[in-house]
């Protein structure tokens, strides 16, 4: 058993001798090369590296579980307010320890809170085309087919009609996604509601199997009509893409023993949600490509690439344009990694006007304040642009979005402002001063 949190290196002598067959052996590479988590067979003992990624895998004899560093109860209203979920009661009351993955127990309390709330307002009936032979005809009566046959079927004449029944695409998702829920969960008192929704929607819906086609055709089919299955649609494809590695094409999908969720996606959508709802005059756009900063000379791109466009995580416009980038990972404690160090750089230098660019990273303390990276040119030593990183604290964020009064308003307007302005704080970390 082998437990760790996001970003950590844990090294276990006593797995040594643990030998992973050839399967598992392709699972972890692929793993590895996903850069979901990092295993290695070492001479005296097994190396483990986790990334952003929390859950819980298991590898034959080897059971690896990540821990989000932060606490449950945070977590799950940080949760809620991200991924615009309904809020429930209580948390769900597990009767294990908590080897379970925080994060997938709240997935699935969240799927089974949603799923009775939608069961309680009736499912959605939709129009379902069928053809069948009918003694009493409805709809539309096709001719061609009688004339093939010659005569009617014991009385009955081909039809296609369009009943209103449960058994719609939408249901049908919404069953798979229940069933993918139990295989995942451990917890029995989690596993017994679900088996009891299970149970009522398979009188009127079909089971059909668990594909990413399934999820793209019914997104696809989602309006204003079944608004209220969008949070439902949400945590089924997010269980779904945990419980497996994507390499492509949904036929080299590789289905893992476990669930590993990306918390990088779930910072993002949050600083999103945060940053559009509270900066009111102030644009905000998403993943926004950078086009025409880098490109080929021309007669020099002799096999016609595209030119490269640079995609931040956020491009906030109102009198000087923010470039921002959400990165999951700890950069008080922990170096800046060249690689984001690089991209942040070119973000910076792509603008005229206040060059600079913000990294906006999680932290749970007070401890932690804007460092500032410059960038000079080599020669006369005068700053090109600036790198600055900025600390969101949780704790802080998940007080302010559950204040409901007009206070809670203005701290929530004042916290969007700090966090996009490119002008770095001067306040000293607490950590520095003595007790």
């Amino acid at each position: 058993m082998v437990r760790l949190k996001e970003w950590e290196t844990g090294f276990y002598p006593g797995l040594a001798g643990l030998k992973l067959d050839p399967e598992h052996k392709e699972t972890s590479k692929k793993l590895s090369d996903s850069r979901m988590l990092v295993i290695r067979e070492l001479r005296d003992g097994l190396s483990v590296d986790t990334t952003s990624y929390v859950g819980r895998v298991s590898l034959g004899e080897l059971r690896i579980t990540i821990d989000p560093k932060i606490e449950k109860l945070p977590l799950a209203d940080l949760m809620r307010y991200a991924l615009d979920f309904r809020q429930m009661t209580s948390l769900p009351r597990t009767d294990q320890d908590t080897a379970d993955s925080t994060f997938q127990v709240l997935l699935v309390a969240q799927l089974i809170a949603e799923a009775k709330e939608q069961v309680f307002r009736g499912l959605k009936r939709s129009y379902v085309p069928q053809d069948e032979y009918l003694a009493s005809p409805r709809g539309k009566i096709d001719f061609g087919a009688f004339a093939r046959d010659g005569s009617t079927k014991g009385g009955k004449l081909y039809c296609r009609h369009f009943p209103r029944i449960e058994d719609s695409p939408l249901n049908r998702l919404l069953l798979s996604g229940l069933r993918l829920a139990l295989r995942i969960t451990t917890p029995t008192t989690l596993r017994a509601e679900l088996q009891g929704l299970i149970s009522v929607l398979q009188v009127s819906v079909s089971p059909v199997p668990m594909t990413a086609g399934l999820i793209k055709s019914t997104n696809r089919g989602m309006n204003r009509l079944t608004k209220s299955y969008q949070p439902i649609l949400k945590i089924i494809t997010i269980l779904f893409n945990g419980c497996g590695i994507s390499l492509g094409k949904e036929e080299e999908r590789i289905n893992l023993s476990g669930f590993l969720f990306d918390m990088s996606r779930f910072f993002q959508a949050l600083i999103s949600r945060f940053l559009h709802e509270n900066l009111e005059t102030i644009k905000v756009e998403d993943e926004y490509r950078i086009r025409g900063m880098i490109d080929y000379l021309p007669g020099f791109n002799p096999k016609g690439h595209p030119a490269p466009s640079p995609r931040p995580d956020f491009v906030v416009r109102g009198k000087t344009v923010s470039i921002l980038d959400a990165k999951y990972r700890d950069l008080w404690d922990k170096p800046l990694p060249r690689d984001m160090l690089y991209q942040l750089c070119i973000y910076a230098l792509s603008q005229e006007e206040s060059p600079a660019s913000i990294i906006l990273y999680p932290r749970t303390d007070e401890l932690a304040s804007d460092v500032v990276i410059g960038v000079y040119d080599p020669l006369s030593r005068l700053e090109k642009a600036k790198v600055i990183l900025r600390p969101v604290n949780l704790i802080c964020l998940r007080r302010v979005v559950l204040m409901a009064s007009f206070e809670g308003s203005r701290l929530r307007r004042e916290m969007a402002e700090r966090l996009i302005c490119t002008v770095p704080s001067r306040r000293k970390a607490k950590a520095t001063s003595t007790e």
